[in-house]
């Protein structure tokens, strides 16, 4: 057969009963009992169909995109984002007032101990405070230590040391050397 030949089942060559497909160009390998032929054998899917495909797919997807940006949330998406917002924004400010309580209490333990600390001293005028830290312990109570330099009653600048503990507010000199 000729490549003018059209696709269809023929007689084999080879085999009197059986039936070849032709595909218009050659004899393919698929084969039939001549007596009932079997329609023509699907092609297998190529670059083309596949490309349908594909295109397809991004046009789906497009309109989902369009769809969505023009219509925007739901009321119900757009109430629980709300929501959401309004719970971070409460969340942020109550730890910034509890932050900013738990500062006001370590200034006042600690303005508070040098100020305990600079009325024992011999030259309160003189007093220049070093190395003091604030911290809260476990039990809740503010310790406050540190150093002040200040003169004596000879004139000569010494290193005091301090230790204060505030407790519910009133602070104490724990320890002073």
């Amino acid at each position: 057969m000729t490549s003018t030949t059209p696709a269809g089942w023929y007689p084999d060559p080879q085999r009197k009963a059986v039936a070849r497909w032709h595909d218009g160009t050659g004899w393919t390998k698929h084969t039939t009992n001549a007596s009932t032929p079997p329609p023509p054998p699907k092609p297998p899917w190529g670059w083309k169909q596949w490309l349908v495909v594909a295109g397809a797919v991004v046009v789906a997807f497009g309109v989902y995109v369009g769809y969505h940006a023009i219509t925007g949330p739901t009321a119900e998406e757009q109430e629980a984002t709300e929501q959401s917002q309004a719970a971070a924004a409460a969340a942020s400010e109550a730890a910034f007032d509890a932050r900013s309580a738990e500062l006001a209490a370590q200034s006042s333990a600690e303005i508070t101990c040098e100020k305990l600390v600079t009325n024992n001293l011999k030259t309160p005028a003189t007093a220049d405070f070093v190395e003091v830290t604030t911290y809260e312990d476990t039990a809740g109570d503010w310790i406050t230590k540190g150093a002040v330099d200040a003169e004596n009653t000879f004139g000569a600048n010494v290193r005091t040391t301090f230790l204060c503990i505030t407790h519910q507010g009133t602070t104490r000199i724990d320890r002073i050397n």
